[in-house]
């Protein structure tokens, strides 16, 4: 049991520094707008680094499911891991 709990909380820590990291980046790089079509690229490159952030904390948990066997094959194990499924129940229910 212990190494379910430990296991789930590492997994919860990845997701978020993967997050803090990758935004904390983001903003660094634009501080200061300098006006409109400035400020459209830069909620246009916010965008499209909020989806390869949610690219890299899938890619963990699926990595993560088809590790522990929790699913037949890595598309399923992919597949399961994606925004629409609660992670964290179902790396719990894979023990």
């Amino acid at each position: 049991m212990i190494s379910v709990i430990l296991s789930a909380c590492v997994l919860a820590t990845l997701t978020v520094a993967v997050h803090a990291t990758g935004i904390a980046f983001l903003l660094r790089l634009h501080l200061q707008p300098r006006g409109v079509w400035h400020v459209t690229r830069i909620l246009l490159r916010m965008i499209w680094w909020l989806v390869l952030l949610h690219l890299a904390e899938i890619s963990i948990w699926g990595l993560f499911y088809w590790w522990r066997g929790c699913l037949p094959n890595a598309e399923a194990a992919f597949y399961s891991s994606g925004p629409p499924t609660p992670r964290l129940v179902t790396a719990i229910w894979c023990w």
